[in-house]
């Protein structure tokens, strides 16, 4: 999950689906379109199974000057800036279920780097923090594991923190 460059790809990736008839965007018209509003791009491909194509761009303001101009030259097709996977991560070793609530409020308190991230002034995308479910352990039923969806950004200070995540007054969850 550290590796940026993998990850800003990800984020900078269009699809251009196919028409109603069938037919995927002419080459012609979508260089024009990359040409006309300088746009910089790194790659296009065609997808295998659907036969629509990708095209991965240098910026973000790169996709979304192509999508808006796509948009008005080329209404036929369908086109989606395919965003960042987030990963999930699993906090083992708490010692009672907590609501998901409860347990988002402690994790922000008192873990230092993801503290100072939601107080800081980055995109929502990059805060992005979901306690999916608290469920008992299998081989322990006392003790149980949160599954949170995170952004990027926070796998990345959790990771500098040795995986550790610090939740109310228990030993250190990994």
């Amino acid at each position: 999950w550290n590796n940026k460059q993998r990850v800003d790809h990800l984020r900078q990736m269009m699809l251009i689906k196919k028409d109603g008839n069938g037919k995927s965007v002419a080459q012609s018209q979508l260089e024009k379109a990359c040409v006309d509003d300088g746009v910089g791009v790194l790659n296009t491909f065609e997808l295998k199974k659907t036969g629509d194509t990708a095209v991965i761009l240098q910026s973000r303001a790169d996709a979304t000057t192509l999508k808006n101009k796509l948009a008005d030259q080329l209404p036929q097709h369908t086109v989606e800036q395919v965003s960042a996977k987030t990963p999930t991560i699993t906090v083992v070793g708490l010692t009672r279920s907590y609501e998901k609530k409860e347990l988002t409020d402690m994790i922000r308190k008192q873990n230092s780097g993801i503290k100072s991230l939601f107080e800081s002034d980055v995109s929502d995308e990059d805060k992005k923090f979901d306690v999916v479910a608290v469920v008992p352990l299998k081989s322990k039923p006392s003790h149980y594991k949160a599954i949170i969806r995170v952004s990027n950004v926070i796998r990345s200070v959790l990771s500098k923190q040795s995986d550790r995540v610090y939740v109310g007054s228990q030993p250190v969850c990994k």
